[in-house]
């Protein structure tokens, strides 16, 4: 009969363990370290030193390995970090049994917020420098991730609207009661006031004040905890939360920009996020591809003014219904004369300039609409037909024929398996599904730390696990090849 192996706990060792003795040479801890150790940290400052009597403080440079181990693992919770350093091996030669408290681990992110954001920065140009980064193709999309602070506790204006005059009654109704009961006792005032009575007051103040509020920043909703944060759709809950961008490279799926905005939709997002790409970069990627959540004209006319190419799918008013004979696309602008000319023949005069949005549109307007044997067929309108032409028609143009290109077409079906499984990994391999701090400065430096960490596992995925060192990044070489 075999003997079974079952734990020893008064096993002791002749010689004392070494820390590096135990991960393997391979584990992600040390790979980590590594790159870690290539960044420049002084935008983190330099902190005075300890005086004698004193203790030293937590380096950045430790606290930013801890951080990015924690993120690779999906350890996003200071306090779970706190505790992985006592129990995760990696972890433990990672930090060299130090154990920062998770107070110091959550303000090392809420004091150096733009400091975390460069270091997104640097671990990007590394992928670059090591090749993994194509300039070919990138891909830019939008999700929508919940805020810290509860949706229940926050304020919604016509909720509140509705609320406030009930409450009211509410209030006249016990004040009204507590007179009738006992008219001696008026005179106490507060003293004497109901547990809910006194609630109520409270409320309606709170209510009166996020009102008053929501009207002068003409708002909505609004969170008292978290002002920043607005409404959106976070996965299956309407809730407070922010939208989170990010941009990835055709070549690896390498991050190469990562953002995140208060505005719940991505349309203003496309131009914002090739700059923010371009920038990281210090180079231009050749060309973007992007879903129909950014496609807009004044978007399309910014692209065009700064040169940026880009394939974005097109929603259905954007595009042109050849089957209809007298579909706006049939008709022609005569730039000489300034008129629109109808399929049939006759010309629209110009009519005047209309601004939606912030967007401008010449207007013209069929003047023969009377006597033209077309005229229900062409509009239904009692006073005649109106073309638009939009002041960024030249761009739209444009993107409409790249998005009905082959080119295009195949650019476009390459999307959704570029960007969306960042997103996947993120939220739902690392379920990363909830911010865990407050405020947009906070949350772009979670949010930066998060998308490193994405990055660094592309980056260990891609090298085997080899080391960095210095030697490899100045000889622009790949650590495989090394």
């Amino acid at each position: 009969m075999s003997r079974a192996i079952e734990a020893d706990h008064s096993k002791q060792f002749l010689l004392p363990e070494s820390i590096d003795d135990y991960i393997g040479s391979d584990h992600p801890a040390r790979f980590i370290y590594e790159v870690v150790q290539q960044l420049d940290l002084r935008a983190f400052g330099q902190r005075p030193s300890a005086s004698e009597d004193g203790r030293p403080h937590y380096g950045p440079r430790l606290l930013l390995s801890m951080w990015s181990y924690a993120y690779f693992f999906g350890i996003e919770s200071s306090r779970k970090l706190e505790l992985a350093s006592y129990t995760d091996l990696g972890l433990i030669w990672l930090s060299s049994q130090h154990h920062p408290d998770h107070s110091t681990l959550s303000r090392f992110i809420s004091t150096h917020t733009e400091a975390i954001e460069q270091v997104f920065g640097q671990v990007v140009r590394i992928a670059k420098t090591a090749g993994l980064v194509g300039l070919v193709l990138q891909a830019v999309d939008g999700t929508k991730i919940k805020a810290a602070s509860s949706g229940r506790t926050g304020y919604y204006l016509k909720r509140c609207e509705e609320l406030l005059p009930k409450l009211e009654a509410s209030i006249t109704a016990r004040v009204d009661a507590i007179r009738a009961a006992d008219v001696s006792e008026s005179d106490l005032g507060s003293l004497l006031l109901p547990k809910e009575l006194a609630n109520d007051l409270a409320r309606r103040e709170k209510i009166r004040l996020a009102i008053a509020e929501m009207q002068a920043e003409k708002r909505k909703s609004y969170h008292p905890n978290e002002r920043e944060a607005s409404v959106m759709q976070c996965g299956p809950e309407r809730t407070f939360g922010y939208n989170a961008q990010a941009v990835a490279d055709g070549q690896h799926g390498i991050i190469v920009a990562a953002q995140v905005t208060t505005e719940p939709n991505d349309v203003h997002q496309l131009v914002v996020m090739i700059e923010e790409a371009e920038s990281t970069l210090g180079a231009r990627t050749m060309e973007t591809i992007a879903d129909k959540g950014y496609a807009s004209s004044p978007v399309f006319g910014a692209l065009q003014e700064r040169g940026y190419e880009a394939t974005v799918a097109m929603p259905d008013n954007f595009l042109p219904k050849p089957e209809h004979p007298f579909d706006a696309s049939h008709f022609t602008y005569d730039a000489v004369k300034d008129v629109m000319l109808c399929p049939t023949g006759p010309a629209l005069p110009f009519l005047k300039v209309r601004t939606q949005k912030g967007t401008e549109s010449r207007l013209y307007h069929c003047r023969v609409a009377a006597n033209c044997p077309h005229r229900w067929e062409c509009s239904k309108s009692k006073a005649g037909r109106v073309v638009s032409l939009n002041v960024h028609q030249g761009a739209i143009q444009k993107q409409r024929e790249k998005y009905q290109s082959e080119a295009g077409r195949h650019a476009l079906r390459t999307r959704s398996g570029l960007i969306e499984p960042v997103f996947a990994r993120i939220k739902q391999h690392r379920r990363f599904r909830r911010w865990t701090l407050r405020g947009l400065k906070k949350v772009k430096a979670q949010w930066a730390l998060v998308t490193t960490a994405e990055n660094l596992r592309i980056l260990y995925r891609q090298t085997g696990g080899k080391l960095w060192t210095s030697e490899c990044l100045r000889m622009n070489r790949h650590p495989c090849t090394a």
